[in-house]
């Protein structure tokens, strides 16, 4: 059983109910993407993979 992580919970729902594209980012808010807020995606399997390797985002 996967562990909830209520920032991934919010992530999924911006991206698949209201279609806003999101994208990780660290504590002081810069982005753990190359090019920022240019890579935010409304993928689900996208957002989980970069969830899944920042878990503390």
């Amino acid at each position: 059983m996967m562990e909830s992580n209520i920032l991934l919970d919010a992530a999924l729902e911006l991206a698949t109910t209201d279609r806003v594209p999101v994208f990780p980012c660290r504590p002081d808010k810069s982005p753990y993407t190359r090019n920022g807020f240019k890579d935010a995606s409304c993928d689900v399997e996208q957002i989980r993979a970069w969830w899944s390797q920042h878990p503390e985002v």
